[in-house]
């Protein structure tokens, strides 16, 4: 049985069980992706003609398309997942957009087979989770029928909002955020927090029964722990390796090597490389940035970094700091002299 220690001790299970180095990662293929079509969604009511009762259909519908003869192979940062994807304005279609052109593309998922991979079994219909959202998807995925190679927005940000949620509880294993925060923080609309109010039911998640805890904080610390598993495990399908709650039983996974990566794959292999390494994590000091880190870019070739002793995420924040800081000093010095 799992407990709360359980959280923080992740293992590997399969190849390669270790850090995965930059060079082994293969490049991700992106195209110069743009947005067609109006944002938000617009739902109508209209009647069909051979049944009276009224009907939801897509008016009109928010595509990201990629241009063509754009493709090009990218290497995303090594730390996309703490920096770029966290600042990320989700819900902004261009900027999803943009983030998909310059770090990688995204696949369409067969969500209800995702809903699987999850452990997700509440699939009633409502205001806001998982029902919900299938059965908006079932509305834009209808009658409005993506073109080919075309990409609805809402899929976009739901994939990203799973990975920056996986991101979030990375945080908390690694004793950097607190746990309410971060299950405060939760996007996504599969994965949502259950909290006292909710059913029994809604406890249920994957291979552990957490009605087992009579302690609150308890069942929402280990059901964020297999989130994070289950999250990161979907991404990792793209690779030969997983990750583990260390106390629970194991599924056994095959995996075979998939070469180009999606986005998505890549932002949960690089939570794994973090977990492997037992990577040491740091805000960066400067005052207008506070990104997490545990490698400094910006002062190496591509795939060295400083790990030790380090300040700021970046040299750029580095030379920002000292800069402000070098100027409070002098206006210091010239109050002073007055």
């Amino acid at each position: 049985m799992a407990s709360s220690d359980d959280i923080n001790a992740f293992r590997f299970a399969h190849w390669p069980g270790r850090p995965v180095e930059p060079k082994h990662v293969p490049p991700v293929w992106t195209r110069k992706y743009f947005v067609s079509g109006d944002w938000p969604d617009r739902l109508v009511e209209v009647e069909h003609a051979r049944d009276v009762r009224a009907r939801k259909y897509v008016v009109h519908g928010a595509l990201i398309e990629g241009e063509p003869d754009s493709g090009a192979e990218v290497h995303p940062p090594k730390e996309l997942f703490l920096g770029g994807l966290l600042k990320l304005d989700v819900e902004n279609p261009d900027a999803v957009a943009a983030f998909m052109s310059e770090n990688g593309h995204l696949d369409r998922w067969d969500w209800e087979e995702t809903g699987v991979a999850l452990g997700v079994f509440d699939t009633r219909a409502g205001a806001n989770g998982w029902g919900a959202f299938c059965e908006r998807l079932k509305l834009l995925l209808g009658p409005g029928q993506a073109r080919r190679g075309a990409f609805r927005v809402v899929e976009a940000m739901e994939q990203l909002r799973l990975a920056r949620d996986a991101t979030r509880y990375y945080l908390v294993a690694a004793g950097r955020v607190e746990l309410e925060d971060a299950l405060a923080a939760s996007e996504s609309a599969i994965l949502r927090p259950p909290d006292s109010r909710e059913d029994v039911s809604s406890w249920a998640h994957g291979r552990v029964d957490l009605m087992e805890f009579e302690d609150l904080p308890e069942r929402r610390r280990i059901w964020m722990a297999r989130a994070l598993e289950d999250i990161v495990n979907l991404g990792l399908r793209e690779f030969p390796m997983t990750i583990q709650v260390a106390g629970v039983d194991a599924d056994r996974f095959a995996h075979i090597w998939r070469e180009g990566p999606t986005l998505f794959g890549l932002l949960c292999l690089q939570i794994a490389d973090h977990i492997a390494s037992g990577a040491t994590l740091r805000q960066c000091k400067n005052e207008s940035c506070g990104q997490w880190f545990s490698r400094q870019s910006g002062r190496a070739e591509y795939g060295q970094h400083r790990m030790t002793g380090v300040l700021y995420c970046s040299a750029s924040c580095a030379r920002t700091q000292g800069s402000r800081e070098w100027r409070r000093r002098k206006r210091a010095e010239k109050e002073g002299s007055k």
